[in-house]
């Protein structure tokens, strides 16, 4: 292996490959695990032990079993692992959680109380959850390339899917794969599934199409997968790609380590994006490339991109063939022992070239539909009213190597409500308010909401997001509003080290799964509500994507003055065990 100078490399034995301390100590471990795995299987069977083995053999039958990192997990090998609440969204754990705490706090809220939460249990209910479209929602997606560790005949071929939980085990993606899925159901069922999910993806069709292409050049290229496992049952065949049981694998080798893939929602279009393993078998590459390009190259047209002057959104285009919007590499090396799939160009090797196409996916938001009414309430009702009025013409500019949430159609929701609030609170205190967001990103809600904003700063830590914002803002925005609208390329804890929330009037966070910073929250606690000895209202719009933080931070704000006014969810990832929080805060 290839290691850093400050890490000692000791061989595993004579003829094995050297391997550093953080290896020797993981694979250590999982000998341990698999010890302790095999000396409880082979105790005496009493009657129920037999009766669980028996269920356990029929599980196995069906689903890949992995150990790994200690923890046993089933899952089926054929089904992706974001999809298990599928049937029912709203039934997910975190989502009865979040929907009895919200309902508990909103209802202590709306009668005046702080700590009384068990007469709020009865009280009608008042956080509503949003649901989407359960199928084809997903336009981004960032998929692992390793060895199959299927017992089927391409055992150990490159194959291209989403790790099984617990595991580093690929459980295949694409249409192909989605195609086999759906044709051993029909002969195990006899019918077309439970939920009627049979041959059904949440991938965008394009995304499915994509991953079969890609999955197909790359095996006549003769790309090895990447290896970032010491792996005891198979070995790196550099010719044929395949693999060979009973022989040692070695860690962080190989070429092709990710596959990320963005649609364009208005053409179909696909942004495909080669995490390659550093600056290596540059030979191979080309091949690929060559390849890709061949497949799905001639499609880049922009007259295919939104329509400017009518602020008219496509319908998002299902296509069945692979056509490219662009073709992108980035040399991302897997030596430096992280589990980051895209650098941040800091001077570690990190590059990012652009082989075909344009730099940027465009995407408008598209908010003149009403928002759904949900529970019929009045105020809702209202809100989707006022927001046909004055839409801004915001193009949002997405590259590869930048955050773009994955269900842009229902987070269209989330910056619906949001530009909704803002309008509410300009009308109530009579001002144009001053703006400040944190975790901005390009600014896909910052952006739609700085026409109602007397000034916006936005800002976030990736340094990628800078050129994307001013592209955007320069095309789109006045040339009045367009001198009061920046970004500032800095994280939420620079940012209010600085100052940056004393005089906004709106604050907007949309912080990762962690939640606020602990000092972007003392901050927050610490703003004063007064300013020449007249109130100042506050609003703070927090978008979560993390419950178990947010509701943390909830009790913070609430405890630090902050009064939770309203909220809702919105279920972004139908099937998985997540939701989106939206909540807005006053204080006065």
């Amino acid at each position: 292996l290839d290691a850093p100078k400050n890490k000692q490399m000791t061989p595993l034995n004579d003829n094995a490959p050297t391997l550093t301390p953080t290896q020797l100590r993981n694979a250590r471990k999982r000998r341990a695990r698999r010890a302790s795995s095999k000396s409880v299987t082979c105790s005496p069977l009493t009657a129920k032990n037999q009766q669980n083995a028996n269920k356990n053999e029929n599980l196995r039958r069906n689903s890949s079993v992995s150990q790994d990192r200690g923890r046993v997990t089933t899952v089926s090998s054929t089904s992706d692992p974001s999809v298990r609440y599928l049937s029912n969204p709203a039934k997910a754990p975190i989502v009865r959680e979040a929907v009895s705490y919200m309902e508990s706090r909103m209802s202590m809220a709306a009668k005046g109380k702080s700590d009384d939460v068990a007469s709020a249990v009865s009280s009608p209910k008042l956080f509503a959850v949003h649901i989407g479209p359960k199928y084809g929602w997903r336009t981004v997606s960032k998929l692992a390339v390793r060895r199959s560790s299927s017992n089927s005949g391409d055992f150990g071929a490159l194959e291209i899917g989403m790790f099984a939980p617990g595991s580093h085990d690929i459980i295949p993606m694409g249409y192909s794969r989605l195609q086999l899925s759906s044709s051993k159901k029909h002969r195990q069922e006899g019918r077309s599934g439970s939920n009627g999910a049979v041959g059904r993806s949440v991938h965008h069709p394009s995304i499915d199409v994509a991953i079969d292409v890609v999955r197909e050049e790359c095996r006549q290229a003769g790309v090895v997968p990447f290896e970032d496992t010491v792996r005891t049952e198979a070995k790196i065949d550099e010719k044929t790609a395949l693999g060979k049981k009973g022989v040692r694998g070695i860690a962080g080798k190989g070429m092709l380590r990710f596959l990320a893939v963005n649609v364009e929602r208005s053409t179909g279009r696909v942004q495909v994006t080669l995490v390659w393993n550093g600056r290596k078998e540059r030979g191979v590459l080309t091949k690929l490339v060559s390849a890709l390009l061949a497949r799905g190259g001639g499609g880049n047209k922009k007259e295919d991109a939104v329509d400017l002057a009518t602020n008219v959104v496509a319908s998002p285009q299902v296509t069945s063939s692979f056509v490219l919007h662009s073709l992108w590499v980035h040399y991302h090396s897997g030596d430096r022992h992280d589990n980051s799939i895209f650098g941040r160009g800091d001077g570690s090797g990190d590059e990012w070239e652009i082989f075909y196409g344009e730099p940027y996916v465009r995407e408008l938001l598209d908010l003149r539909n009403p928002r759904p009414l949900s529970r019929g309430r009045k105020r809702q009702r209202a809100e989707a009213t006022v927001m046909t009025d004055n839409l801004p013409k915001v193009v949002l500019r997405f590259p590869p190597n930048v955050f773009r949430q994955a269900n842009l159609d229902a987070f269209t929701g989330i910056v619906r409500c949001i530009r909704c609030r803002v309008q509410r609170f300009s009308k109530a205190h009579s001002l144009l308010p001053s703006c400040v967001e944190l975790y901005g990103g390009v600014g896909t809600i910052g952006l739609n909401i700085a026409d109602l904003t007397s000034s916006l700063v936005s800002s976030d830590e990736n340094p990628y997001n800078v050129a994307c914002f001013d592209a955007s803002a320069d095309e789109c925005l006045s040339t009045t509003l367009r001198q009061y609208v920046k970004y500032v390329p800095k994280n939420a804890k620079e940012m209010v080290a600085s100052g940056a929330l004393a005089d906004a009037d709106i604050i907007v966070v949309d912080p990762p799964r962690k939640g606020l910073e602990e000092e972007v929250c003392e901050t927050m606690l610490a703003l004063i509500a007064t300013k020449g000895g007249k109130l100042k209202p506050r609003l703070l719009a927090y978008v979560s994507c993390g419950f178990k933080a947010f509701r943390k931070d909830c009790e913070k704000l609430i405890g630090g003055g902050w009064k939770l006014e309203h909220a809702e969810g919105f279920l972004l990832f139908p099937g998985a065990d997540a939701i989106e929080t939206l909540a807005f805060f006053t204080l006065s």
